[in-house]
Order: C-alpha cells, then structure tokens, then sequence
C-alpha cells in the first residue's frame, strides 16, 4: 500500500488535477473580476489590518463604508443617515 501511495503522489504531482461537478458551471476569472468579490476582498483586507489602533477604528469603518459606496448596487444608498 505504501508502493501505491507513493506512485500515486508522484502522479498528482506531476499533472494538473481538475474537478468538476455536474450541473454547476463556475468561472472563477468572473468572480476574481466581479466588483463585489473585489470590495469583499479589499474590506477584509482593511478588517485585518492590525497597526490602527481604537481611534483609527473610524477610518476603517470609512474606508468599507466607501468600498460599498464603489459598488453599482449600492450608489444610490444614502450611509449618511
């Protein structure tokens, strides 16, 4: 068994792997270009940014509010309220 392990490692290793499931059609280079994967993306990048301090949680929270204000669905969406 330890043979076949083996074997079956140096051929993953060696060849491109493709899943695919029937019924479902993905293309993953539309949602790398999609604007909402893209804000969703750059808020959990700003989320996880440790060097603000407590008085700099407000420029995060300025910061995803204008990243969803960049979203079309979201233009019209008055956050001053």
């Amino acid at each position: 068994m330890k043979l076949y392990k083996e074997i079956l490692l140096k051929i993953l290793s060696n060849n491109d792997l493709e899943v695919t499931f029937k019924g479902i059609e993905f293309d993953y280079n539309k949602l790398l270009e999609n604007k909402t994967y893209l804000a969703l993306e750059k808020i959990k990048t700003i989320l996880q940014d440790e060097s603000t301090d407590d008085k700099s949680c407000l420029e995060k929270i300025e910061k995803i509010v204008a990243t969803y204000e960049t979203l079309p669905t979201l233009n019209e969406y008055d956050f001053s309220n």
